[in-house]
């Protein structure tokens, strides 16, 4: 059995050093990510053979993701189906659902799970905006900057703004509703800011003759991708969310190739936006549900 424990910022070497092995990681997993959405997801975390094994709580009903580190998949894999709480894997990427397909045939049931899919872009598309598809926020740029250009500026987020940013992100959030993901989203917020400098985070904000206008912040993901955590601006500014946009993008994508801009969560103008940046790689997830019956007539089989 597993020995699931509450994830702290005491994880972070360990989780690092297993993550820090791969090539190509899902946007959640990174440890900030891991740490912030903790209390939301009721996550926990436990280490065997080389692997980390990661699960979350919505209900009554637990949630495993693929385990991932250096160790060998079939023994991971194996070592779940003795769980109690154990049925599904969530969100796994196409290269995990043809890893886990290749090591258990038949075992389990895929379905798509689109409102997990993670948006990425090469850094050079959103630093350049290069191209007819983006000339619309090209325009945007330029019509903010004509119109403040005397009252704008930039800063990176530090001890010295990330209150003021923090209230920015509060009165964002009473604007569009602020309950179910977006509530949520503000406690993981409080949590970056408390912890911005032990999690490695890196951002910036905008402001306007003083006053906060859009922020973002994210962090390395991998090797050659930067993620976006959050990104929020003034929705009564135009062309705010494109400044702060491509800003994140000059400042800290460009030491990488690409930038992950994270999921959309299944909401609508969430997903309009990230489509309009014109994503070069939507990478698909799926939840994987163990079908019992058949890993019992496979292992009859092998007797």
């Amino acid at each position: 059995m597993l020995h699931f424990t509450p994830v702290t910022l005491h994880h972070k070497d360990a989780v690092n050093a297993l993550l820090g092995s791969q090539a190509m990681l899902p946007c959640e997993l990174c440890f900030s990510n891991i740490f912030l959405w903790a209390e939301q997801y009721h996550t926990e975390i436990a280490f065997q053979d080389d692997m980390l094994f990661i699960k979350g709580r919505v209900g009554n009903r637990a949630m495993h993701k693929m385990p991932i580190g250096t160790g060998g998949l079939l023994a991971a894999v194996n070592t779940l189906f003795a769980e109690a709480d154990f049925s599904t894997l969530y969100a796994i990427t196409e290269e995990g659902k043809a890893a886990l397909e290749g090591a258990f045939p038949e075992a389990f049931s895929y379905t798509e799970d689109r409102d997990n899919a993670d948006y990425i872009y090469t850094s050079d598309k959103l630093i350049t905006l290069s191209g007819k598809k983006l000339h619309a926020k090209r325009n945007h740029i330029h019509k903010f900057q004509a119109a403040y250009q005397e009252s704008a500026h930039f800063e990176v987020l530090s001890d010295d703004n990330l209150e003021d940013v923090l209230l920015f992100h509060m009165d964002w959030c009473k604007k569009n509703g602020c309950a179910g993901t977006l509530h949520h989203e503000v406690c993981a917020v409080k949590k970056a800011f408390a912890h911005f400098r032990e999690l490695d985070l890196q951002g910036l904000c905008l402001k306007l003759d003083g006053r906060v206008a859009a922020y973002s912040y994210g962090t390395r993901l991998t090797a050659d991708t930067f993620v976006i955590h959050a990104e929020k601006a003034d929705g009564e500014l135009p062309g705010a969310y494109a400044v702060i946009n491509r800003q994140m993008a000059e400042v800290y994508g460009k030491e990488f190739t690409y930038i992950n801009r994270e999921e959309d969560m299944g909401l609508e103008g969430l997903r309009k936006a990230k489509l309009s940046y014109q994503p070069d790689i939507l990478r698909l997830r799926y939840n994987a549900q163990w079908n019992n019956s058949a890993m019992q007539k496979n292992t009859k089989k092998s007797q």
